[in-house]
């Protein structure tokens, strides 16, 4: 993986997408 000089902004699709995989792995560990 090539380093990357500046770091990109978050988009908000991207926070959105983290936010539900969390959420489902969460899910899949209480169950």
């Amino acid at each position: 993986m090539k380093k990357q000089r500046a770091p990109k902004p978050i988009t908000y699709r991207e926070k959105a997408m983290r936010v539900s995989t969390a959420a489902s792995t969460l899910k899949e560990l209480k169950e």
